[in-house]
Protein backbone atom coordinates (compact mmCIF):
# COMPACT_ATOMS: atom_id res chain seq x y z
CA UNK A 1 0.00 0.00 0.00
CA UNK A 2 1.49 3.29 -1.11
CA UNK A 3 1.21 6.47 0.90
CA UNK A 4 1.00 9.90 -0.58
CA UNK A 5 4.03 12.14 -0.15
CA UNK A 6 3.68 14.77 2.56
CA UNK A 7 2.25 18.08 1.44
CA UNK A 8 4.48 21.04 2.18
CA UNK A 9 2.63 24.27 2.91
CA UNK A 10 4.48 27.50 3.52
CA UNK A 11 3.45 30.25 5.90
CA UNK A 12 2.80 32.52 2.93
CA UNK A 13 0.38 29.95 1.46
CA UNK A 14 -1.54 29.73 4.72
CA UNK A 15 -1.66 33.51 5.04
CA UNK A 16 -2.83 33.86 1.45
CA UNK A 17 -5.58 31.28 1.93
CA UNK A 18 -6.67 32.83 5.22
CA UNK A 19 -6.89 36.35 3.80
CA UNK A 20 -8.78 35.26 0.70
CA UNK A 21 -11.12 32.97 2.66
CA UNK A 22 -12.13 35.65 5.15
CA UNK A 23 -12.22 38.46 2.60
CA UNK A 24 -9.24 40.47 3.83
CA UNK A 25 -7.22 42.43 1.28
CA UNK A 26 -4.31 40.44 -0.10
CA UNK A 27 -1.79 43.21 0.52
CA UNK A 28 -1.86 43.41 4.29
CA UNK A 29 0.65 44.73 6.77
CA UNK A 30 1.37 41.34 8.33
CA UNK A 31 3.84 40.58 5.54
CA UNK A 32 5.81 43.71 6.46
CA UNK A 33 6.74 42.27 9.86
CA UNK A 34 8.87 39.58 8.23
CA UNK A 35 10.98 42.23 6.49
CA UNK A 36 11.38 44.66 9.39
CA UNK A 37 14.93 45.87 9.93
CA UNK A 38 15.76 46.12 13.62
CA UNK A 39 19.33 47.32 13.17
CA UNK A 40 20.10 50.86 14.42
CA UNK A 41 20.14 53.51 11.74
CA UNK A 42 22.99 55.93 11.31
CA UNK A 43 22.58 59.05 13.41
CA UNK A 44 19.93 57.61 15.71
CA UNK A 45 22.09 55.82 18.26
CA UNK A 46 22.85 58.81 20.46
CA UNK A 47 20.16 61.35 19.70
CA UNK A 48 17.57 59.85 22.06
CA UNK A 49 14.90 59.37 19.42
CA UNK A 50 13.77 55.91 18.40
CA UNK A 51 16.06 54.05 20.79
CA UNK A 52 13.24 52.63 22.88
CA UNK A 53 11.04 51.00 20.25
CA UNK A 54 12.24 49.89 16.80
CA UNK A 55 8.73 50.42 15.43
CA UNK A 56 8.49 53.97 16.75
CA UNK A 57 6.03 55.47 19.22
CA UNK A 58 3.02 54.69 17.04
CA UNK A 59 3.64 50.94 17.17
CA UNK A 60 4.11 50.90 20.97
CA UNK A 61 0.86 52.87 21.38
CA UNK A 62 -0.90 50.32 19.17
CA UNK A 63 0.51 47.48 21.28
CA UNK A 64 -0.75 49.20 24.43
CA UNK A 65 -4.20 49.69 22.96
CA UNK A 66 -4.27 46.06 21.80
CA UNK A 67 -3.36 44.91 25.29
CA UNK A 68 -6.08 47.14 26.73
CA UNK A 69 -8.65 45.73 24.32
CA UNK A 70 -7.66 42.15 25.12
CA UNK A 71 -7.88 42.81 28.88
CA UNK A 72 -11.34 44.31 28.43
CA UNK A 73 -12.45 41.37 26.30
CA UNK A 74 -11.10 38.85 28.79
CA UNK A 75 -12.77 40.63 31.71
CA UNK A 76 -16.18 40.69 30.03
CA UNK A 77 -15.81 37.10 28.81
CA UNK A 78 -15.23 35.89 32.37
CA UNK A 79 -18.05 38.11 33.61
CA UNK A 80 -20.39 36.76 30.89
CA UNK A 81 -19.72 33.19 32.01
CA UNK A 82 -19.72 33.57 35.78
CA UNK A 83 -22.32 36.25 36.54
CA UNK A 84 -25.42 34.70 34.89
CA UNK A 85 -24.64 31.20 36.14
CA UNK A 86 -23.88 32.45 39.64
CA UNK A 87 -26.99 34.60 39.76
CA UNK A 88 -29.12 31.74 38.45
CA UNK A 89 -28.19 29.32 41.22
CA UNK A 90 -27.98 31.97 43.93
CA UNK A 91 -31.35 33.53 43.15
CA UNK A 92 -32.99 30.11 42.76
CA UNK A 93 -31.79 28.77 46.09
CA UNK A 94 -31.71 31.83 48.32
CA UNK A 95 -34.14 34.36 46.84
CA UNK A 96 -36.96 32.42 45.24
CA UNK A 97 -37.05 29.19 47.25
CA UNK A 98 -35.75 30.24 50.69
CA UNK A 99 -36.93 33.84 50.98
CA UNK A 100 -40.04 33.97 48.81
CA UNK A 101 -41.11 30.34 49.25
CA UNK A 102 -41.68 29.55 45.55
CA UNK A 103 -41.85 25.94 44.42
CA UNK A 104 -38.88 24.36 42.68
CA UNK A 105 -40.53 24.62 39.24
CA UNK A 106 -41.39 28.29 39.71
CA UNK A 107 -37.94 29.12 41.01
CA UNK A 108 -36.34 27.60 37.87
CA UNK A 109 -38.38 29.95 35.72
CA UNK A 110 -37.72 33.13 37.69
CA UNK A 111 -34.03 32.32 38.19
CA UNK A 112 -33.69 31.91 34.42
CA UNK A 113 -35.21 35.36 33.94
CA UNK A 114 -32.64 36.79 36.38
CA UNK A 115 -29.82 35.09 34.43
CA UNK A 116 -31.08 36.44 31.09
CA UNK A 117 -31.27 39.95 32.54
CA UNK A 118 -27.69 39.53 33.81
CA UNK A 119 -26.54 38.55 30.30
CA UNK A 120 -28.14 41.67 28.86
CA UNK A 121 -26.57 43.88 31.53
CA UNK A 122 -23.10 42.44 30.85
CA UNK A 123 -23.56 42.92 27.10
CA UNK A 124 -24.68 46.52 27.60
CA UNK A 125 -21.68 47.20 29.85
CA UNK A 126 -19.35 45.66 27.26
CA UNK A 127 -20.76 47.81 24.47
CA UNK A 128 -20.45 50.89 26.68
CA UNK A 129 -16.84 50.08 27.60
CA UNK A 130 -15.90 49.30 23.98
CA UNK A 131 -17.54 52.50 22.74
CA UNK A 132 -15.71 54.65 25.31
CA UNK A 133 -12.40 52.88 24.65
CA UNK A 134 -12.72 53.46 20.91
CA UNK A 135 -13.53 57.15 21.34
CA UNK A 136 -10.64 57.53 23.82
CA UNK A 137 -8.21 55.98 21.34
CA UNK A 138 -9.42 58.23 18.53
CA UNK A 139 -8.96 61.30 20.77
CA UNK A 140 -5.40 60.20 21.60
CA UNK A 141 -4.68 59.68 17.91
CA UNK A 142 -5.94 63.16 17.01
CA UNK A 143 -3.72 64.81 19.63
CA UNK A 144 -0.53 63.49 18.00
Amino acid sequence: MQTAPPVRVSQADVLSWFTSFFGFPANNNMQNYDNTDFSPKAGTAGDGRGDQDPHGPSQSRNDGSLLSVLKTLLFFTILMITLPIGLYFTSKAYLFEASLGYSSNDSYFYAAIVAVIAVHVVLALFVYAAWNEGSRQSREGKQD
